[in-house]
């Protein structure tokens, strides 16, 4: 049976995610989405769609711009209105040749049943409902943070395994591996998926309520500055390090800025900002790229795989399980023991990432014989890869003494591990921070 090609248009991602996800549990829609009424209509000119589910309220053309154009083009395409508006509030809608449906918001999985039940009913489709497992689209298990349900993933038609339980939320770090291996769906059992629905349209809608609008959210230079400024007061370094922190903070903004898949494991970095793991990281992202400096190493390039490595090396690491830096340990962690692997695989299959910084990644505990994860001996490490892990030690004995010279001194004891580390820590203590 042909799919009911359906065009969902709102200015908003998670409102176009409520219908979709709406939608999913009937298997006879395919759907494409539209931003804009503007982009929409573009769409529109290329394609060929039966159902049109548009919002009105949209800065870009309206859902009447939309309307008009089906009435003004002569294209017979279903219109379903879905907003808080009435379509008796606009004129446009006083011509209904084209106007099927209303779905009035906040009310959309209610008005999507709606819609199915008068689709059944046109006698121009047949629906086929999941008996025991309805497909959930990725994004919005991840979306809905802690889930109201057990989350499965489809090994075949026959055989579902649970791998969130009722109460858990999808790591960032997961998540991005799913989206990797093109993972669009995760299923729940029919029973929950009411529940789950409601849970999901109703943090949509009280997150929009609450929006300030003039704050987008997105990590700023100003913000990074700040942040790092408060980290780096706290052990007394003095003015030389500013050009570092806003240096790295820029580096940061622009990383992210240009990239879905870091904006998504950097929000999870910063889920909790005083948490070991995202001091450690933030604070390596000043001091990896400054000493690559002082030592003349340093470009654009470099400077960003050094950044990027910072920020993710330890982004599949539980924050909950890492309260210290006593590595002896941490040894006896799994999750810490393939860390460096998962997180290189990641960063590796992210575009658009400079070559080898899943190579730093992957040797930021390497040398010696309790090197995870290949034991390599340092003559084996590369040289960014060395240095890195030099300023890792430094960052490490830092915040685990809260002092300068202290980690100044234990640092020097450890740069007899390797004759680059000598070179590495004269280099540091060149740099006059403090």
């Amino acid at each position: 049976m042909e799919k009911i090609e359906t065009l969902i248009i709102d200015d908003e991602e998670d409102i176009r995610d409520i219908v979709e996800m709406s939608l999913t549990g009937f298997s006879l829609f395919n759907m494409s989405h539209a931003e804009s009424g503007q982009d929409a209509i573009s769409k529109i000119k290329q394609n060929t769609y039966d159902l049109i589910i548009c919002d009105f309220n949209m800065a870009n053309g309206s859902g009447g711009d939309v309307y008009k154009f089906l009435l003004e083009n002569h294209i017979l395409t279903k219109y379903v209105l879905c907003s808080s508006d009435l379509p008796t509030k606009h004129s446009i809608f006083s011509d209904t040749r084209y106007l099927f449906h209303n779905i009035e918001k906040p009310n959309i999985s209610k008005g999507i049943n709606e819609l199915v039940q008068k689709l059944m009913a046109f006698k121009e489709v047949i629906i086929n409902i999941a008996i025991d497992y309805e497909a959930i689209p990725t994004r919005i298990i991840y979306k809905i943070g802690t889930t109201p349900c057990d989350v499965f993933i489809k090994i075949n038609d026959n055989k579902f395994v649970k791998i969130l339980k009722k109460g858990e939320a999808l790591d960032e770090a997961d998540y991005v591996k799913y989206e990797q291996k093109q993972l669009k769906n995760f299923y729940l059992e029919s029973k929950s998926v009411e529940e789950f629905k409601k849970e999901f349209e109703s943090n949509v809608f009280r997150k929009l309520s609450l929006q300030d609008t003039s704050d987008s959210g997105v990590f700023s230079i100003s913000s990074g500055i700040n942040l790092l400024n408060s980290y780096v007061c706290e052990y007394g370094f003095n003015h030389n390090i500013s050009r570092a922190i806003e240096d790295s903070s820029r580096t940061m903004a622009e990383i992210v800025s240009k990239n879905r898949q870091l904006d998504i494991l950097f929000k999870k970095l910063f889920d909790n900002n005083e948490s070991y793991i995202a001091k450690h990281s933030i604070l390596l992202s000043v001091f990896a790229p400054l000493l690559a400096r002082q030592l003349k190493w340093s470009n654009r390039i470099m400077n960003d795989k050094l950044v990027i490595a910072s920020l993710f090396h330890d982004i599949t690491l539980r924050v909950d399980q890492i309260e210290s830096v006593d590595f002896d340990k941490l040894l006896a962690s799994e999750n810490f023991l393939s860390h460096s692997i998962e997180a290189s695989e990641i960063i590796m299959k992210i575009e658009g990432i400079p070559p080898d910084t899943h190579v730093i990644i992957l040797e930021h505990h390497e040398g010696g014989e309790k090197g995870i994860p290949r034991s390599f001996p340092y003559s084996k490490v590369s040289p960014l890869g060395l240095l890195f892990s030099f300023c890792h030690i430094f960052v490490d004995e830092l915040i685990l003494s809260s002092s300068i010279d202290v980690a100044m001194d234990k640092t020097h004891a450890k740069s007899n591990l390797c004759s680059q580390y000598k070179v590495f820590y004269k280099s540091l203590e060149e740099l006059d921070l403090f």
